[in-house]
């Protein structure tokens, strides 16, 4: 849905916001990641317990090491496919932090 550009070697705080119309009794869940198909865990999600379509805002703040040149996406899914759950915007932002052995 959105990535940073490659950055530089360092931990970074991860802040991200999807916006998303969802079905009738559907959810997204949605992660940060720098390594493609692995995250750590943590999500951000927007669900519609009722019926018809609803927006979603689903966010989520986490920490991610990357290696000088990785880029961080992020990614979501529906819990239930086909149902015509989407996301349609996303902002992901990576602030370097410091970090102390």
């Amino acid at each position: 849905l959105a990535e940073t550009p490659p950055l530089p070697a360092g931990t970074y705080l991860v802040t991200a916001i999807v916006g998303a119309v969802i079905a009738s009794h559907d959810q997204i869940v949605c992660a940060a990641f720098n390594v493609p198909g692995h995250n750590d865990g943590v999500f951000g999600t927007a669900g519609n317990p009722g019926t018809g379509f609803v927006y979603g805002t689903a966010t989520m703040t986490d920490t991610l090491h990357v290696t000088a040149g990785q880029q961080i996406r992020l990614g979501c899914n529906s819990f239930n496919y086909g149902l015509g759950t989407y996301a349609s915007d996303a902002v992901v932002e990576a602030v370097p932090v410091a970090y102390v052995n």
